[in-house]
């Protein structure tokens, strides 16, 4: 049997935030035609990057906290259950795994909060999304200075995951900068490009330095491949 490779390169982050408003399943960024994902969960990046998770039972992810907000270091109440080939009943905190794959998308712990994997590359891009409901206090005091009640805000949070590392950023310009500054020549062109338009271009340099340090993707896994 032949297998299919391919070289991925990530989307612009123009194009991306574009279309993040638009839900993506794992097999939107990763091609079922090209890798067959295992349902389970990651206690280690290398883990995912081999498709061998290491927890395969059937599992269940709990988010007990509807007033959820997205504060690094906070503590929420998502956690993970299964039972176990003995049939005890497992809890696990985001702290305690890398990420996870529950047939519909791939997330990553970041902050106690799952983030989903939106799109691929040797920088990839992670989003939080919580629909955070205001409580009856909130509710109030709204209707009193405004005139009107607020029942909730909807919560986005991008950063970036660093494949190489196993690292991740909030999905900002200096951070960007950091990231792309280990090739020495690439950074220097970044910073010397004075024509590309400030507010785009991180976006157009992401998918450069993604261009340049591609991924391979066969049904092995996922292959970082080395200039």
């Amino acid at each position: 049997m032949i297998k299919t490779r391919f070289i991925l390169f990530v989307f612009t982050l123009l194009v991306a935030l574009n279309a993040f408003c638009q839900r993506r399943t794992a097999k939107a960024v990763m091609p079922d035609s090209l890798i067959t994902l295992k349902k389970g969960i990651y206690l280690n990046i290398d883990e995912f990057l081999n498709n061998e998770p290491s927890i395969t039972f059937d599992f269940e992810e709990i988010n007990d906290n509807p007033n959820d907000i997205v504060t690094p270091g906070k503590m929420n109440n998502f956690f993970i259950t299964y039972y176990d080939a003995l049939g005890t009943k497992i809890f696990l905190t985001l702290d305690d795994i890398w990420g996870f794959y529950n047939g519909l998308g791939i997330f990553v712990s970041h902050d106690m909060r799952p983030y989903e994997l939106l799109y691929l590359g040797s920088i990839s891009v992670l989003r939080y999304e919580h629909y955070h409901y205001e409580n009856a206090l909130s509710q109030a005091a709204a209707l009193t200075f405004t005139g009107t009640t607020i029942t909730g805000v909807y919560q986005i949070k991008d950063v970036f995951l660093d494949l190489t590392k196993d690292t991740i950023v909030p999905a900002k310009r200096k951070h960007f900068e950091r990231l792309i500054s280990r090739d020495i020549d690439f950074y220097n062109n970044y910073k010397k490009d004075k024509k590309t338009n400030k507010q785009i271009k991180p976006i157009i340099y992401l998918q450069k330095f993604n261009n340049k340090y591609p991924i391979l993707i066969t049904e092995k896994g996922i292959e970082l491949i080395k200039n």
